[in-house]
């Protein structure tokens, strides 16, 4: 059953804070993108990357490749086995901010 709890001042201003903070991360991370795509055009292949008076200031190396189970395909061929070793995680409650409220 849904539990309903009127927030208070506080309530409301740390629920606030927190949204904003919210929106200014996906901003934030939206313009770190775009500046990635922009140094790795101006950087090319380069990995290593020093200051002009020749301090290091950055490395820009691939990671090693790592293997992944491929679970869609063996569930698609061996749906009995998967089933046996599936396992029931227990969902963890998120917070959703309501689109209809605008903040304090």
């Amino acid at each position: 059953m849904e539990q309903i709890l009127e927030l208070g001042d506080d309530g409301l201003l740390i629920l606030d804070e927190m949204r904003q903070i919210s929106q200014n991360k996906n901003q934030l991370e939206a313009r770190f993108k775009m500046l990635r795509v922009k140094f790795e055009d101006l950087v090319g292949d380069s990995d290593c990357f020093v200051s002009p008076d020749g301090m290091p200031v950055a490395t820009y190396k691939k990671s090693k490749d790592s293997e992944r189970f491929d679970e869609k395909t063996f569930k698609g061929l061996f749906p009995e086995l998967h089933g046996k070793f599936k396992l029931i995680r227990e969902g963890a409650r998120r917070l959703l901010f309501d689109k209809s409220w605008g903040g304090i």
